[in-house]
């Protein structure tokens, strides 16, 4: 059983938008970009050109194993009993998604402590960006930013910048809402060759160049808007 000492109520409850078919948070009467839609904005040509290449079974394969792993870690960490969810309409088979679970959950049950928030919506002015994370909660003794991830297999620790700055969002989200400060990232990957992988991350380490990637997207964005006013 896990221990909660959630404070969900206090944060914001944020809807989304589609803007340029890119996911936006309403916040406060304004529309922020995702994180997920800032991060990834530099590998926006090369996955348009990847989708080209395999069929929509096979794209929306990766998002609905994502969603298996989402909703049955979820359940776990809320203490439910039934904690595995399968819908026949999903992508991915149940056998998988019960061994990705089974893989990530020994690193749940030994490294988790206290839980402060699951899947809180998360935005900051200073950042002008919002997004959902999936973890607030000690780990190894640090609150901390967790992010689950799953794959196909095992990867290089060179691809997962992104995955870093994603915590590192989340932490300076976190910290400017609560005043709680957050400073630990950690990313946990189950993939399907049997492999879990855990990385954690001083999330201050990021800061500088979570700054550039977001000012590389303003710049890209409203200079593009810009043009096309001229």
């Amino acid at each position: 059983m896990f221990t909660h000492n959630l404070i969900e109520s206090s944060l914001p409850s944020l809807s989304t938008r589609l803007l340029r078919n890119k996911r936006h948070y309403l916040v406060n009467g304004g529309l922020y970009p995702s994180v997920t839609t800032v991060i990834g904005h530099r590998k926006a040509d090369f996955f348009a050109e990847w989708r080209k290449t395999v069929t929509p079974e096979e794209a929306a394969y990766g998002a609905n194993r994502g969603t298996w792993l989402h909703t049955t870690v979820e359940k776990y960490l809320r203490n439910d009993d039934d904690i595995f969810v399968h819908r026949k309409s999903e992508v991915i088979s149940e056998v998988i998604g019960k061994r990705l679970f089974n893989q990530v959950k020994p690193f749940l049950d030994e490294h988790i402590g206290v839980i402060r928030a699951i899947e809180p919506a998360l935005y900051s002015d200073v950042l002008t960006m919002a997004g959902r994370t999936d973890l607030v909660a000690e780990y190894k003794g640090p609150l901390s930013i967790v992010d689950f991830k799953t794959s196909k297999t095992k990867k290089r620790v060179d691809w997962l910048e992104d995955y870093f700055l994603q915590v590192t969002a989340y932490s300076i989200m976190w910290t400017e809402l609560t005043k709680i400060p957050i400073k630990q990232g950690v990313v946990l990957i189950t993939a399907e060759d049997n492999t879990c992988e855990e990385h954690i991350v001083n999330t201050e380490d990021y800061e500088e160049r979570l700054a550039e990637v977001i000012l590389e997207y303003f710049h890209d964005v409203h200079g593009a808007q810009l043009k096309a006013l001229v």
